[in-house]
């Protein structure tokens, strides 16, 4: 079973098929390169097929220290630096590795094929930060079968497939390193550059004030309209009785730190927020005010 030093860690990694383009396979959180073993075979038979073990999890070193999703993407960087595997890539992933992918993407927009987002967790809420510490928490303190009621169990039940694969994927999910599984699990909130909301604040407004609070250099951008107004206004009290400041109009960029709860009046859908909004295409739009992320933004209406 081979082994690379990428990135200042061993990394288990396993390379198949013999010519044809880069498919880079990405496990899920709590699994391990086996999660692809259904997969990888019948496209190693089309195109060079990488998978691996991601840092701290399988048979790859188990690590001590928080870390961030940029140091993830090193990791990537790194196996396929080492293996000198070329681009273009072709990613395939499962949940939380998206942000790894869609990071990659950012850095290197001229290296991506394609990619495929299973399930994909590409952020994390803020209210739901909290619980996600503390599943953390409890996987360091009980170990792996401390926390199946909580994750596997709801997301895998026995019944749904192949009762070999199940057991198979059980056995394996226990066999995680509890430390290592709670370093990946706790950090997500904190891996969180910003938040982008489009008239989707209905509840919850203290967990996102809070979450505001805590993480100063992330950013939150709300765009709402009439279904969404009510919502926006307590949330502005909140803020302002936590004495954090926000803005109320588009901000020039998504600084770090920055606030902007921004009304786009009554005359915008609901059901059209995402497509067509006080410009024509309000995500891309947002997206190409982040630093760094390298998109051209939509045309705002006249």
């Amino acid at each position: 079973m081979p082994w690379t030093t990428a990135n200042g860690i061993s990394v288990h990694y396993q390379l198949a098929g013999q010519s044809g383009p880069v498919v880079v396979l990405l496990h899920e959180m709590g699994g391990t390169l086996e999660s692809w073993d259904a997969v990888a075979p019948g496209l190693a038979e089309h195109y060079r097929v990488v998978r691996y073990d991601q840092r701290g999890a399988g048979l790859t070193e188990k690590v001590r220290k928080q870390f961030t999703n940029d140091q993830a993407v090193d990791d990537l960087e790194a196996v396929l630096r080492n293996l000198d595997l070329k681009p273009p890539y072709r990613f395939v992933c499962v949940a939380a590795a998206s942000t790894q992918v869609l990071r990659f993407l950012e850095r290197h927009p001229d290296q991506v094929a394609s990619i495929v987002l299973c399930n994909p967790a590409p952020g994390v809420d803020p209210s739901r930060a909290g619980a996600l510490n503390e599943r953390a928490d409890l996987a360091e303190r009980e170990g792996m079968a401390g926390v199946m009621g909580i994750t596997l169990d709801k997301s895998y039940p026995p019944t749904l497939g192949e009762p070999a694969a199940y057991e198979a994927y059980r056995g394996r999910y226990l066999a995680n390193d509890p430390v290592g599984f709670g370093l990946a699990v706790g950090g997500i909130a904190d891996r969180v550059r910003g938040v982008i909301l489009f008239d989707a604040l209905f509840a919850e407004f203290d967990k996102f004030a809070d979450w505001i609070a805590r993480h100063p250099q992330a950013f939150l951008f709300s765009a709402y309209g009439k279904a969404a107004r009510s919502e926006h206004a307590e949330l502005q009290l909140l803020l302002n009785e936590r004495q954090i400041k926000f803005a109320t109009t588009v901000p020039t960029r998504l600084a770090s730190g920055s606030v902007a709860l921004f009304s786009v009046g009554d005359d915008v859908k609901h059901n059209d927020f995402v497509t067509q909004s006080w410009v024509p295409d309000p995500l891309k739009f947002m997206l190409a005010k982040v630093p760094g992320f390298g998109r051209s933004g939509g045309t705002p209406k006249r």
